[in-house]
């Protein structure tokens, strides 16, 4: 007697369930293994790109003043071949940003979970650096109003969509500890520009606030000098205590009444002590 058994269709079906979550599996792990080596070689370009930079103030006195993104025309490009053979490229954006007043420069890539900043200062020092929430990051600049996600890479901006309002409290920052914030003293970088058109084209109203009623501001001021170009601009300095980071401290861009768009690319928290 043929003692042969087949297998039923629910056998099958459950063999090729298995099969489905072993290969998802190996898919998700691969896909992590990948981006981890990503940032493994975003990490070297820009100990490179620092080194290079190193030398040519050791020679000049100061590091090229441009804000820019690495490799484009203008940016950096002059450096090749006496500082760098060649300039490296992000693996996928094919740009690494650049920003320096001449006595100071942050490098900027896009990693896989978040911003990886370089500094002259302090190295990778952990910069948190708020970007649009189109990226599916933690820190990114949030708020409601007329502000929107924009794609901006055209005009350049250094990975393509930024934030971009005109009137009310819009582009908040959140600085709560749950985003990476500790008590302490910041300096804040913001890199933006305008559509050179409304009411304010050369400037826009900046604070930080915590959350009291009344709010109360820790720092306000206007950033001045602005135009149609992308430029990093000093926002001020803001100590934040243990009470700030616990509450929704937030940042907030222009105010009520304003004509003028604003295009903000990120926004650096660069930890002083």
């Amino acid at each position: 007697m043929n003692k042969n058994k087949s297998f039923t269709l629910i056998e099958i079906l459950i063999v090729i369930v298995i099969i489905g979550i072993l290969a998802g599996v190996i898919m998700i792990s691969t896909s992590s293994s990948i981006d981890k080596t990503k940032d493994v070689i975003r990490r070297n370009d820009l100990g490179m790109i620092s080194r290079g930079l190193r030398a040519y103030q050791t020679m000049h006195g100061y590091y090229p003043a441009s804000s820019c993104r690495i490799g484009e025309a203008g940016c950096l490009t002059d450096l090749v071949p006496g500082y760098f053979s060649s300039l490296p490229t992000d693996p996928v954006s094919g740009y690494y940003g650049y920003s320096s007043t001449g006595s100071e420069f942050m490098l900027i890539a896009k990693g896989s979970s978040g911003p990886i900043t370089y500094t002259d200062s302090n190295g990778f020092d952990g910069s948190i650096v708020a970007v649009s929430n189109y990226y599916n990051f933690l820190n990114k600049i949030e708020g409601g109003g007329s502000a929107t996600n924009a794609n901006d890479y055209a005009n350049g901006a250094f990975w393509g969509y930024v934030r971009s309002f005109n009137a009310g409290w819009t582009g908040h920052v959140f600085t709560k500890s749950n985003y990476g914030f500790k008590a302490g003293t910041y300096d804040i970088y913001i890199r933006l520009r305008t559509d050179g058109l409304g009411n304010r084209p050369n400037y826009v109203s900046f604070g930080v606030y915590n959350n009291t009623v009344p709010y109360s501001p820790l720092s306000t001021k206007n950033i001045n000098g602005l135009n149609t170009s992308y430029q990093v601009k000093h926002a001020g300095r803001v100590v934040l205590s243990s009470t700030d980071i616990t509450q929704n401290t937030y940042l907030y861009f222009s105010a009520a009444g304003v004509t003028t768009q604003y295009y903000v690319d990120y926004v650096e928290f660069r930890k002083v002590n």
